[in-house]
């Protein structure tokens, strides 16, 4: 490798790292908001993976991708295309300083001070459907051996699988409600749900859904650290609350081992029940945060280097129409995900899927250009988002909600399947939100004070 190869590869790097590091600095109002969620997870994917790749000498996963260690080239393209999605970004963020109207695409939860019934009402229907849920396929799954295969391969809820969507929405609304009852100083509220989330978790962590238990924990652990102290007094003085450096430890510590922990209960299931060293090391926990997201990118790439062509918008097409039923559409063509036609490109005789980010989506459909346009749309949804939720540091729903919509609705921008899961994560909380308001008691009006001589 030439001198001039590492000293272009080391610039993207350095590039990709000081616009996120812009961002968090810049662009965020408070410590650290949705948009330094967004660009903190952009510095793991397109920062640290490929330097572990690169400085390390990691090889690609899955295995089957093409070893693309040594093509200094591909990584420096693949950098670059990354660097310009969050160019787009940034240009937009630098320019729109409120959303507006945008802002209305998602929800917002009030939440009072003391008067919560319509929010607790609505939480026990959530709570009673995801344990109808849970019962139902407890007791119709073949063995607890076979549940994941069960539920997320041959979909044995049957007719049931769409009211099954309940138990991600009900998991960080508690999240939500249980960090506001320790606000409210109602502990025993708290703790009840704290319990509600440890149960309905656990079944969730059986079906192997990684992310709807990690990034409730990661809320609840930030919230814990937040909204505890004198935080309260600290805001209202527009000071930062001054806290306990071991609570911030263990705000970060502590979602790092439960997804390490999920990660771990997944490698076990995959290799039977002996823990061994590979399953220990750096690789792994990389692996177990998506953080190969950068692989099939790369992979992509190489094929599309090589000949591959583009798909001309057709992914982000199918992905819209998607949401339409085929009773509607009887002609509606076959809606496959992109991560699943990815995959078939390597291995055309199994079904599974390989994301490739967003913007290798939109790469892969639009050439070079396009990480920029998706960068831009992408802009415009992150400053819809933080002005919807920039009461989060008194807003425990909005800090909840936020985290969630970032790292699983967002992630690293706009990209195909996000119609979907705008449908599966947001329509929920909307429904929560119709439902509190519609379950609140309306208050009583106060008799009129009638004087002596009335």
């Amino acid at each position: 490798m030439s001198a001039g190869e590492t000293l272009f590869v080391v610039m993207m790097l350095l590039g990709v790292l000081g616009c996120a590091v812009l961002f968090i600095r810049a662009f965020s109002e408070k410590l650290v908001d949705c948009i330094g969620l967004f660009g903190l997870l952009f510095i793991l994917i397109f920062v640290v993976r490929p330097g572990a790749i690169f400085l390390l000498g990691y090889p690609p996963r899955p295995d089957f991708i093409p070893d693309f260690r040594g093509d200094v080239e591909l990584l420096a393209q693949v950098e670059l295309l990354a660097l310009s999605c969050l160019a787009g970004v940034a240009a937009v963020l630098a320019t729109v300083r409120s959303a507006g109207i945008f802002a209305k695409l998602f929800p917002h939860i009030d939440t009072p001070h003391a008067n919560s019934e319509g929010i607790e009402r609505a939480l026990w229907i959530y709570w009673g459907l995801s344990a109808l849920v849970v019962a139902y396929v407890l007791a119709t799954a073949p063995s607890i051996a076979r549940l994941i295969l069960y539920v997320r391969v041959e979909k044995g809820l049957g007719d049931a699988t769409l009211l099954s969507e309940v138990l991600p929405a009900t998991l960080y609304l508690t999240v939500g409600y249980g960090l506001t009852m320790l606000q409210q100083q109602r502990m025993s509220r708290f703790w009840s749900a704290i319990a509600a989330f440890l149960f309905l978790g656990t079944y969730t962590a059986l079906t192997g859904s990684r992310n709807s238990i990690v990034l409730p924990g990661i809320a609840l652990t930030a919230g814990l650290w937040l909204y505890t102290g004198n935080w309260r007094a600290s805001i209202f003085a527009n000071k930062r609350p001054r806290k306990d450096i071991v609570m911030l430890g263990l705000a970060f510590c502590v979602p790092l081992a439960l997804l390490f922990g999920l990660n771990l209960y997944r490698l076990m299931s995959v290799r039977g029940a002996t823990i061994t060293g590979d399953m220990l090391n750096l690789e792994e926990i990389m692996i177990s945060m998506n953080m190969n997201l950068f692989d099939g990118f790369a992979g992509v790439a190489k094929l599309i280097s090589n000949g591959l062509p583009l798909r001309d918008g057709e992914d982000f097409y199918l992905g819209f129409i998607g949401l339409i039923p085929r009773a509607l559409w009887a002609g509606k063509p076959e809606v496959i995900n992109s991560g699943v036609q990815v995959a078939q490109l390597f291995i055309p005789t199994r079904i599974f899927g390989l994301p490739i980010s967003s913007p290798g989506e939109w790469y892969y459909n639009y050439g070079w250009f396009g990480p920029f346009v998706g960068g831009v749309v992408t802009g415009f949804i992150l400053r819809a988002i933080q002005t919807r939720y920039r009461d989060w540091m008194l807003n425990a729903f909005s800090l909840v909600i936020g985290v969630q919509l970032i790292m699983d609705l967002i992630q690293l921008g706009f990209s195909n399947t996000l119609a979907r899961r705008y449908f599966v994560i947001v329509v929920p909380i909307f429904l929560f939100n119709v439902m509190a308001k519609w379950l609140q008691p309306k208050a009583r009006p106060r008799p009129a004070f009638r004087g002596a001589f009335a």
